[in-house]
């Protein structure tokens, strides 16, 4: 969903991939949210904004991930070590 190409993502080798099942509108939702983020990127916009729009599309998608640890995993590292 995101428009860059491997290349200038970076390596892959680290990166967690999560199934995600959701209906159409938050499919289309989260797409928009996620061109915002990639736009905000693409014109250098300062780190707290970028930060926070991860933050969101993060939090618009972890209860759609499929496999309960991964979605508990998720969740964590959103609220913190602290539990928020």
């Amino acid at each position: 969903m995101v428009s860059r190409r491997p290349e200038q993502v970076g390596p892959r080798d680290d990166a967690k991939v999560y199934e995600l099942v959701m209906p159409i509108d938050a499919y289309w939702a989260a797409e928009k949210q996620i061109k915002d983020l990639d736009y905000k990127r693409s014109s250098f916009e300062d780190q707290s904004s970028i930060m926070q729009a991860q933050r969101e599309v993060l939090m618009s998608l972890v209860n759609f991930i499929v496999a309960e640890k991964d979605r508990l995993q998720v969740k964590a590292a959103l609220n913190g070590p602290a539990g928020k």
